[in-house]
């Protein structure tokens, strides 16, 4: 198990300029979604961005279904942040 961070984590809303990192993060970790497919998955929900000393290093999705159902998805931490729980 790695070592927890001491550097400063913060989440913030995914935006559409996020879509480049988020992609290009899904590639390192082998996902085979296409910028594309973040694009229209982040137009039909809601994201967030985790962001390590300003570098995004983990995603993840929401999708609503009316009041009381809701998926998620696109949860991706980098590799190298994976296991400090």
């Amino acid at each position: 198990m790695n070592a927890p961070s001491t550097t400063s984590l913060h989440y913030r809303a995914l935006t559409a300029a996020d879509i480049p990192t988020a992609h290009a993060l899904s590639r390192t970790v082998n996902w085979p979604h296409r910028a594309k497919d973040w694009q229209f998955a982040s137009a039909h929900g809601t994201g967030f961005a985790a962001e390590e000393n300003g570098v995004v290093i983990g995603t993840g999705l929401c999708w609503k279904f009316g009041a009381d159902q809701a998926s998620l998805g696109l949860v991706i931490v980098s590799s190298e942040h994976q296991g400090r729980g």
